[in-house]
């Protein structure tokens, strides 16, 4: 059953959907929390560490903690730390972790995180380039669900401070006291595919709006 973590921009109304199902399937969609407009992106089998990870507070960019035992003998190694452009998981930035101890971090600006128990440096092919870090330590918070609705997969808050929440791959708004079905995410099937060109541009280079728009329309968002 496909299960459902939201993790919203500080600054913008906008959040990152991780669709958990089949198995170690992961999708990543990027919600425009105002208009309720979903750009569904990357595809990936692995294991996100949901609570490790976070969105910039523009919602530009993503920070993930992943483990995928297939890329153990390479740099990666078998987890590691990276920064995309939303909604991809193309890594622009990457620290190797070597084990599920750690990694992941949280943005304290649009360019600057602070880090939870990464050990090593970035890889010379993915270099912290564009990106500060202003700590790297156990103190890091990670994301947790609230209780507004014990019984949901996944509650939070939205940019209106509505309560939002997932139950097996179906994502709610609690609008006075009713709950509105804003997205079924429950019939998606892997299908990965190749990032545009613009998820790839280097950290301090802005993606262009108009590929980002001639992206989105080709894949029918």
């Amino acid at each position: 059953m496909a299960k459902l973590f939201i993790i919203t921009a500080r600054r913008v109304p906008t959040a990152v959907i991780l669709r958990r199902g089949p198995s170690q399937w992961y999708h990543v969609v990027r919600w425009d929390t105002r208009l309720d407009k979903f750009d569904h992106g990357a595809w990936i089998k692995g294991r996100i560490y949901e609570d490790k990870c976070d969105v910039s507070p523009d919602g530009q960019l993503f920070l993930y903690f992943i483990h995928q035992g297939s890329r153990y003998r390479t740099q990666f190694s078998d987890s590691w730390t990276a920064i995309s452009r939303v909604p991809w998981l193309q890594a622009l930035v990457v620290w190797p972790q070597g084990g599920t101890y750690g990694g992941g971090g949280r943005f304290v600006d649009d360019g600057t995180v602070a880090l939870r128990g990464v050990h090593h440096p970035p890889l010379e092919d993915f270099p912290a380039r564009g990106i500060n870090v202003a700590s790297n330590d156990w103190d890091t918070p990670l994301h947790h669900a609230t209780d507004d609705m014990p019984d949901a997969d996944w509650c939070g808050r939205d940019h209106e401070d509505q309560i939002i929440f997932s139950r097996g791959g179906l994502l709610f708004r609690r609008l006075r006291d009713k709950d509105k079905l804003i997205a079924d995410f429950t019939d998606l099937t892997p299908s990965p595919q190749a990032a545009p060109d613009w998820a790839g541009q280097p950290l301090g280079k802005t993606a262009s709006n108009k590929a980002v728009n001639r992206s989105r329309r080709k894949r029918g968002s």
